[in-house]
């Protein structure tokens, strides 16, 4: 296995800082995907991969809110309440996703 240079590392450390993936990387340096992919895992073990998909339209505050509202009782119904965030904080959003959100808790 040959090592490669200390600046050729260098560099590779300043450009995943910089936010370029592996895969750019390995263009302009001119090193294996492997190469370049186990050096940044290196140098930063805690930077995760963004998680994929749709962002979330409830957030915390808002999955808190709902069910203080089935809770309370001022809703039963996952269209009431679907009427209720649409009223008060201007969210349009599907009964299902609610129901979801509320399996989950």
């Amino acid at each position: 296995m040959n090592q490669i240079s200390s600046d050729v590392r260098n560099n590779i450390v300043h450009l995943a800082s910089n936010g370029l993936s592996c895969r750019k990387i390995t263009i302009q340096v001119g090193v294996s995907y492997t190469t370049v992919h186990k050096i940044c895992k290196e140098m930063r073990p805690c930077v995760q991969k963004q998680r994929g998909g749709r962002p979330a339209k409830l957030s915390a505050v808002d999955k808190h809110k709902l069910i203080c509202l089935v809770t309370s009782g001022a809703a039963d119904t996952a269209v009431q309440l679907q009427n209720e965030l649409r009223n008060t904080i201007q969210i349009q959003i599907s009964a299902q996703t609610l129901r979801n959100a509320l399996k989950v808790h």
